[in-house]
């Protein structure tokens, strides 16, 4: 039985790499449980050896720490949330916790980056939808 699913057809007359990215997203990434290698490859891609140092320098420029950085609090609040059955944990749990050795400043860069509130999300959807196609609702992320 075929699927009449008017965003993937949209998004294919509209471009392949979009219909792709939406593909990925709901089959592959909501599916997915990040693993070592996963952590390697991101590693290795934007962290070991500075191998991208435009991207790294636009990043520190728009989110005000490296791409390091990022990496090692999302892992470091991931370890956190692990500890606590309803996944809660404090921005002093993670900023504290031992090894991190990121300046404070630099984590608050990062929860205030990829920490928003239901009213942040609705606020930038919104604003998003406003300027895409309806097909291409679904590929708004809730993060900026």
């Amino acid at each position: 039985m075929e699927h009449k699913d008017p965003l993937h057809s949209g998004l294919a007359s509209h471009s392949i790499d979009h219909l792709f990215l939406a593909l990925h997203r709901e089959q592959f990434e909501l599916q997915h449980t990040h693993a070592r290698g996963d952590l390697v490859r991101d590693w290795q891609l934007f962290i070991a050896d500075e191998p991208l140092p435009t991207l790294s320098r636009e990043f520190f420029q728009q989110y005000g720490l490296t791409v390091e950085d990022w990496l090692r609090l999302s892992f470091v609040s991931w370890v956190a949330a692990q500890r606590d059955p309803r996944c809660c944990f404090t921005k002093e749990t993670v900023i504290a916790f031992e090894g991190l050795n990121i300046p404070p400043r630099r984590a608050d860069c990062f929860f205030n980056a990829s920490s928003k509130t239901p009213a942040d999300i609705g606020q930038r959807f919104e604003k998003m939808r406003a300027q895409l196609k309806p097909q291409f609702h679904s590929l708004i992320r809730s993060s900026s």
